[in-house]
């Protein structure tokens, strides 16, 4: 499902664009392309009570109630149904766009009595359409039909308007605070086609022969463009449904920002995300480190377009590296042969493991500073791997500036380690911050077993690895496909710890749990996935309180 993430992107920004068309009155057959759905003013305040309250600052909601007191002449939003979400649409029936907004109201007069400033004096158009001024001046239309104000661009586009409008953001606003959702089916297959002609002129005016590229490298790439030309129209045609979603839930005490997108049933993108399954992890101990400050992992089953895309590129790259070795002029000629058949072992063993469509694998950040960041995956052939890596560290022996290598340094449940070690390179910063991070000695560990290969960057890499080894064999495996967790406590303690003078960090650290975390995750839902982006309480809490510290700060100036 990767490519379909990236294309869907793409859509997103034809339908946005979409949206600044000059809007035409269009059929009773209009279908929402486009939806934008606000859950209303009781859910904001509601939102906003919580993180006040979780960010010391209790009167943080009623500081809304006191600027809309301000700004509407003390009327406040009179004439707003507060209980009720909000929405727009953008809808076309295949000709023509109808751009919509809509408001639940309960008196339209006094609503526009209290947006005076903003609004203007509403001019009586007839067929009771209210002219008003939007945007400096600009004009808009308004009309009240069953409880909602709808307002448009022109007065034509409210001559047919649905009758039931909330019934487009219902779904959405009890999920989300603030959501977008795409049909890309309901948009007109003329304006889908003339999308994919534009990605793809865009796409092919970039295919133009480079002067440094061989035939085959000039080749490989114009295969793999064409690939993901015809991926891009498949996952375009084939998407039911983009959903963009941002919630604050006091009952989780958590806030979170999803990303979704479903196909078709039966298309070809469907068949993919259900090929896209999780499978039990062998390295589950990347996600078992109290002492972690960022984790992650993953362990899916790939599907078949991912295979062929990872295939092409891991071609694409052979072809590349193998002809800049050849013009490399810091070998000897003598050299480049066997620097060849290290590299080529080494893409073996990769395009082996991705053909078995599995991966698992993950990585860890742990320490108080120095840090230790080790990762590792399954693989397939693993000892033909270190038998490259062996040979790749012989062409290194004795030149200028070799690291201290020492091989099969030790060995833990099956993994042999090898361990390179000696000074940072020089460069312009004197590598000071690097030897904070991660020691004053660059030190590089690698570990490989039958079935898995490791690497840490770090003065503790082997005993982080062998940790990770122990919890992977006694650790359940995760029921997501894809997580990543970010600690904030050891990361801010670490930061104020570096800036004494900067007395937010200490105090916003203070405020944390270690189990206070911004998580990214992956699941699969049907006909589709789902990512989220998830702030647990602490870290609301501490950004509100470092906002309250920098606004004190600024007044103190």
């Amino acid at each position: 499902m990767r490519s379909a993430y990236l294309s869907a992107l793409m859509v997103i920004a034809g339908l946005v664009a979409g949206v600044l068309v000059p809007a035409q009155q269009a059929s009773a057959q209009t279908k929402p392309m486009l939806v934008v759905a606000f859950s209303g003013y009781n859910e904001l305040h509601t939102d906003l009570e919580f993180i006040g309250e979780i960010s010391e600052n209790p009167e943080l909601a009623n500081s809304l109630d006191g600027l809309l007191a301000v700004v509407t002449q003390f009327q406040g939003l009179v004439g707003l149904d507060k209980s009720k979400p909000w929405g727009a649409s953008v809808s076309s029936d295949g000709q023509a766009f109808q751009t919509l907004v809509f408001l639940p109201v309960t008196d339209l007069q006094k609503l526009f009595g209290a947006l005076a400033n903003f609004v203007g004096e509403p001019k009586d158009s007839g067929d009771g359409i209210w002219q008003v001024r939007v945007n400096n001046g600009m004009p808009a239309f308004v009309k009240e039909q069953a409880g909602w104000a709808f307002l448009a661009q022109s007065p034509d586009q409210l001559a047919d308007l649905p009758k039931d409008p909330g019934a487009l953001v219902s779904g959405l606003a009890k999920k989300y605070d603030l959501a977008v959702k795409a049909n890309i089916q309901n948009v007109p297959q003329q304006f889908r086609d003339l999308a994919i002609t534009q990605i793809k002129l865009g796409m092919q005016s970039g295919l133009e022969r480079q002067d440094d590229e061989t035939d085959a490298q000039y080749q490989l790439r114009v295969k793999i463009m064409q690939q993901q030309l015809a991926q891009l129209e498949e996952v375009i045609n084939g998407l039911d449904e983009i959903v963009i979603g941002w919630a604050i839930d006091p009952k989780s005490r958590s806030a979170y920002l999803d990303f979704s997108l479903t196909a078709m049933p039966g298309s070809k993108l469907a068949q993919n995300a259900a090929a896209a399954s999780t499978i039990k992890s062998k390295l589950a101990g990347f996600l078992e480190s109290d002492k972690s400050l960022v984790d992650g992992h993953i362990a899916s089953k790939q599907g078949p377009d991912d295979i062929e895309s990872t295939l092409s590129l891991v071609k694409s790259l052979r072809t590349t590296v193998m002809d800049s070795i050849d013009k490399e002029d810091d070998l000897k000629d003598d050299e480049k042969p066997v620097v060849k058949k290290v590299v080529g072992e080494g893409l073996d063993v990769v395009e082996a493991t991705v053909k078995k469509g599995v991966f698992d694998g993950g990585f860890v950040i742990v320490g108080e500073g120095p840090f230790t960041l080790a990762a590792g995956a399954l693989i397939e052939e693993g000892k033909r791997l270190e038998s490259a890596f062996k040979q790749a560290l012989e062409l290194v022996k004795g030149k200028p500036d070799a690291p201290e290598i020492k091989l099969n340094a030790e060995t833990h449940a099956g993994v042999t380690f090898h361990t390179l070690s000696g000074p940072w390179p020089p460069n312009d910063n004197d590598n000071e911050q690097a030897k904070k991070l991660l020691g004053d000695e660059l030190v590089v560990t690698f570990g490989f077993a039958a079935d898995r290969v490791f690497v840490a960057v770090g003065e503790d890499g082997i005993d982080t690895i062998k940790s990770v080894i122990d919890d992977s064999a006694s650790a359940k495996s995760p029921e997501l496909p894809f997580e990543v967790h970010a600690w904030l406590e050891p990361i801010l303690e670490y930061a104020a710890e570096q800036q004494p003078d900067n007395p937010i960090l200490k105090t916003v650290a203070d405020s944390l749990d270690e189990d206070d975390g911004i998580h990214l995750t992956s699941r699969m839902i049907k006909n589709g996935a789902m990512s989220r982006l998830e702030f647990d309480e602490g870290v609301l809490k501490a950004i509100g309180m470092a906002g309250a510290a920098a606004q004190k700060q600024q007044r103190r100036r």
